[in-house]
């Protein structure tokens, strides 16, 4: 019986991957649950398992290529127990092997591309692609550090060598090798205009965002929170607690927690609409927009109304430095049900962030500032920030919104409990 693999979806706003590399060839045996093949997102980079015990009976996309979630990658011929033993045992007793296809002209190049640099990347895997470059320019693989799956060198990872070096590059392709373009000293005339072609990462971004503008009516409500006690309670205590638990003591660990308290007072802002009904999420999943080289990600902390400040420090370390490496499991940026980003470590004081579809809110957290303000009718300087909510006014009234911030206020300025 014949099965097709697919493409799984891979994460909400997933719509594609690009093989990277196939791990089995046509003809080969595969084991269920074996990796078959790596892929890449503009989210993560992952194996994709058989989902079945049989031969490989055909590949249906080539290394490079791009596929939409759920199409067909390959076909996998599941056979009777005892199948793969019986063609190998006629083998041995002498069977004719079925005659092998001759290489053709390109895969002889790359397979002495490979060749090659094999010295230079002995004990590493790496495709053929980033063999030839490997090649031409005669670079130690070992120099580099791999952002791939279990620390692979892939092409960007030699690009971004290549201009930390120095070394002016064209376009790789694996029909057209790259050659050494000397560094320039002299001052080079630049066009008025430049043409960036847009990466997946930004193609993906945008469409979410347009879809989510298209999707629910954006209304922003702001209010000014007094951080003074949090600031203070955060200067005495980061050496401790980095110490203690080898995570830096965050303004955004404190925030989480103090949104999942008010979240569970205001359950309506941690919600979804979905065939005119409401649907109200008592879990709390907190996505975290983090800001990688390629663009913005949104990990999720699951269950976060279970962990104390020092356990969110830790979760939410771990999953910003595996998002910038693009190590995030799949389920890491799936189920969110309340996202909180934070133009504020970019100095920004005001924003209006768009909602991460499905969810009906998003909370902006703007920059921690020393501010003149009123103090039982004295002046005095505090630290304050703004915090901004975005929400889909199709859920949640202007009411909603502000009191939702007012408890959030309250719950940062005076409820919050803080102990290391």
């Amino acid at each position: 019986m014949e099965t097709k693999v697919i493409l799984p979806q891979l994460g909400e706003t997933v719509v594609e991957g690009t093989i990277i590399k196939w791990l089995k060839k046509e003809g080969d045996y595969i084991e269920k649950d074996e990796p078959l093949v790596e892929i890449s997102t503009d989210k993560v980079d992952t194996e994709i398992p058989s989902p079945v015990k049989g031969k490989i009976s055909k590949l249906l996309a080539k290394e490079g290529d791009t596929v939409q979630a759920g199409g067909d990658i390959a076909v996998i011929v599941e056979e009777r127990e005892g199948a793969e033993k019986k063609e190998k045992k006629g083998e041995e007793k002498g069977k004719e092997p079925e005659k092998e296809e001759k290489p053709t002209e390109e895969e002889k190049k790359e397979e002495k591309a490979e060749k090659k640099s094999s010295l230079k990347g002995k004990g590493k895997k790496i495709t053929p692609v980033v063999a030839k470059i490997l090649s031409e320019f005669d670079i130690d693989i070992n120099k580099i550090e791999g952002s791939g799956i279990n620390g692979r060198v892939t092409k960007k990872d030699i690009l971004n060598y290549l201009e930390r070096e120095g070394i002016k590059q064209r376009e790789i392709t694996k029909e057209e090798p790259l050659k050494e373009v000397k560094k320039e000293t002299e001052e080079v005339k630049t066009e008025e205009e430049e043409i960036i072609e847009m990466s997946r990462v930004r193609r993906s971004i945008a469409e979410h965002m347009i879809k989510s503008k298209h999707t629910s009516p954006h209304v922003t409500t702001v209010v000014e929170v007094d951080m003074t006690r949090i600031v203070g309670f955060r200067e005495e205590n980061k050496e401790k607690f980095q110490s203690k638990y080898d995570v830096p003591l965050t303004f955004t660990s404190i925030i989480v927690k103090a949104v999942v308290n008010s979240l569970k007072r205001f359950p309506k802002i941690n919600s979804t609409l979905q065939d005119n009904k409401i649907i109200i999420k008592k879990y709390y999943n907190i996505g975290i927009a983090t800001a990688t080289e390629e663009g913005l990600i949104v990990p999720v902390i699951k269950r976060a109304e279970r962990l104390d400040i020092k356990d969110m420090a830790k979760e939410i370390f771990n999953l910003s430095e595996r998002a910038r490496e693009k190590k995030l499991p799949l389920d890491a940026l799936q189920g969110g049900t309340f996202t909180i980003t934070n133009p504020g470590v970019f100095g920004a004081i005001f924003s209006t962030p768009i909602i991460h579809q499905p969810q009906a809110a998003i909370l902006g957290v703007e920059a921690i500032r020393k501010l003149p303000a009123v103090i039982d009718d004295a002046i005095a300087i505090r630290s304050m920030m703004n915090l901004c909510l975005s929400y889909d006014h199709r859920v949640i009234d202007g009411i909603d919104a502000g009191r939702f911030l007012q408890d959030l206020k309250k719950e940062l300025e005076e409820g919050l409990k803080l102990e290391v």
